[in-house]
């Protein structure tokens, strides 16, 4: 009889297979077993990597993971000379910003009392490039508490009208209010956008900070602008304060009349340029985590150019920069160490740039009143007639001399400050300033043909 069996005998029924091209087929995801393969280590062998010196890789990866090699970042690596390089470049800020202490405690004295009493808080903050003026706001707003008021910065370079400036201002002090992207308004006209500007500082619950740097350029098209910008405290009683930073001395000097009627005159802060004391200080500030990199004979020779020159600070850390990286260049070019000394790179910077013709390049950057007030105390001493220069009659002959440059003359008092501050600070003339100010005596220590030749 023939033998019959159940179905569930020959286990479960599978459904045919449709037929699947071999391309067309789903891949199972298999573990991949860790292949060993030969790495070429033979670099790692030589100090301070290889832990057998002299002795050459195999290749063998079971020989290399039997003594592994800790390989340092790269920022070990790296030369020296690099890092200080790239401390001295302008984008690296250090935590904490020294000197100018006493400017500091001025203009905190002056938004103190804007905070805490709504008393007046325009400041005029003038001085040649790179004397650290909006580097001291920078510092001084963030060490201040944020509860009490909003900041507002702009940089008036690149504005091309009063109209501009107002509706970027509108603008900036909308989104520094809190107000909401959807709900910003904008305005071409600039009357109009100034007259939102002072209501929206007096709805806000917190008064207003507003820091204009390069201020000057933006005088330069409009001069009435800026007794505008400052018009706006009083409009706004007290609950917005003008911080202006700009490179000439006697811009306040010009509005002088309307500023005083309007009850708007600003705290006059001037900033005299660096000294080399200064300068070397802020040097060693940023080169304090990698000492022995550049040493302090190159440091003292380009402070002390730079402090005879113009005081920019920006222009002692770029010398440094570029002759920590040239140095570094040729040493690796040659195969050598980098050398223990930077003055011969220094002293080539700074003749490239015309460093150490000290008197040329600080007649060159110094604003165009100052120049003419130069040039006119040069004139004075050619006059054979008065063998004694005071500065009464300094002020005498550049008065005239304003006249025939058909360029707007600066007061007595002006021309005072200019020559005990920034010409004096800079080498260029002595003042002995005695009771009788108009008969204080004045002596030009650069040489006249140099002045011309600016």
């Amino acid at each position: 009889m023939p033998v019959t069996r159940s179905l569930s005998a020959l286990g479960p029924i599978r459904k045919p297979q449709r037929f699947q091209p071999q391309e067309c087929q789903p891949q199972r995801k298999s573990k991949a077993t860790p292949v060993k393969e030969k790495i070429n280590l033979s670099i790692l062998d030589c100090p301070p990597y290889g832990n057998n010196v002299g002795t050459k890789y195999d290749g063998n990866v079971e020989h290399f993971e039997s003594s592994i090699v800790t390989i340092p970042p790269v920022s070990k690596i790296r030369s020296p000379l690099l890092k200080a390089a790239d401390r001295l470049s302008l984008g690296w800020k250090p935590e904490k910003f020294i000197a100018r202490d006493k400017e500091t405690e001025k203009l905190r004295a002056v938004l103190d009392s804007w905070i805490w009493q709504r008393q007046c808080g325009n400041v005029y903050m003038s001085g040649l490039p790179g004397c650290g003026k909006t580097r001291t706001v920078e510092a001084l707003i963030a060490k201040m508490d944020k509860k009490h008021f909003v900041s507002v910065y702009l940089n008036c370079g690149n504005i091309n009208s009063q109209d501009s400036f107002y509706s970027i201002f509108l603008h900036e002090l909308q989104l520094a209010c809190g107000i909401d992207r959807f709900s910003l308004h904008s305005s071409s006209d600039g009357k109009l956008a100034r007259q939102k500007v002072i209501q929206l500082a007096l709805k806000n619950a917190k008064p207003v900070m507003v820091v204009l740097d390069e201020v000057d350029f933006l005088v330069v098209k409009n001069p009435l602008v800026l007794h505008s910008i400052f018009e706006l405290s009083k409009e706004s009683k007290n609950r917005m304060a003008i911080v202006s930073i700009a490179n000439a001395l006697d811009l306040p000097q010009k509005l002088l009349p309307w500023l005083t009627v309007s009850s708007s005159m600003p705290h006059i802060l001037p900033f005299e340029p660096y000294s080399s004391f200064e300068l070397n200080a802020i040097v060693e500030q940023r080169l304090e985590d990698i000492p022995n990199t550049i040493d302090s004979a190159s440091i003292l020779l380009c402070v002390r150019s730079i402090a005879a020159s113009t005081g920019d600070i920006r222009t002692a850390l770029e010398v440094l920069r570029l002759a920590a990286t040239d140095a570094n260049a040729d040493a690796e070019a040659l195969g050598k160490e980098p050398p223990s000394s930077l003055i011969r790179y220094v002293s080539n910077i700074l003749h490239r740039r015309g460093g150490l013709g000290a008197t040329l390049q600080a007649v060159r950057q110094l604003p165009l009143q100052q120049q003419i007030v130069l040039i006119a105390l040069v004139r004075c001493t050619r006059n054979k007639s008065k063998p004694n220069t005071t500065l009464g009659g300094l002020s005498d002959e550049a008065q005239q001399t304003f006249k025939l440059l058909r360029v707007q003359p600066i007061h007595f008092s002006e021309i005072c400050d200019v020559c005990s501050t920034s010409l004096q600070h800079h080498n260029l003339v002595q003042v002995q300033v005695s009771k009788n100010v108009r008969k204080s005596p004045i002596v030009l220590k650069a040489s006249s043909e140099d002045i011309y030749d600016c």
